[in-house]
């Protein structure tokens, strides 16, 4: 009889830790997940508040892409959309294929990212430019990404 309570009394302590090892384990996990959350925003919105400033300037000057590329001092702008692109690939990365950026938080950045591109037809034209030549693959996207 005590060999048959002393069983069971393992049986319900080794239970009980599994439980609580596992709990520890989740929670560890979910922590973890939240600051890498935490630091991709950082890393994001600090890219982004870099960028903004020539996207405005692209946008208020109306810029082709034709401009961007023949007036040397227009060089950085054209360098800024290219880098624009890379932000949007890599938010889009960490959203659809690690799963780590929630939905809401892809959506708001998704709008932001067809109001850029409807609004600056340069932008446009670089990411045509790289669907036809198959470069949208070298940014992890299908062709018909996000900005659609």
């Amino acid at each position: 009889m005590n060999q048959e309570i002393n069983l069971y009394a393992s049986l319900i302590i080794s239970s009980v830790g599994i439980i609580v090892a596992g709990f520890l384990t989740w929670q560890s996990n979910i922590r973890q997940k939240d600051s890498i959350v935490k630091d991709l925003f950082r890393e994001f919105n600090k890219r982004y508040s870099v960028l903004n400033d020539d996207l405005h300037y692209v946008k208020d000057n109306k810029l082709s892409l034709e401009a961007l590329h023949l007036d040397q001092s227009n060089r950085k702008y054209l360098n800024s959309l290219y880098d624009y692109l890379d932000l949007c690939a890599e938010e889009y990365f960490w959203y659809k294929h690690k799963g780590i950026i929630d939905e809401v938080v892809w959506k708001s950045w998704r709008a932001g990212m067809k109001y850029w591109f409807n609004n600056l037809p340069a932008l446009n034209e670089i990411w045509e430019y790289e669907r036809r030549n198959k470069n949208h693959e070298s940014y992890y996207l299908a062709a018909d990404t996000f900005f659609y």
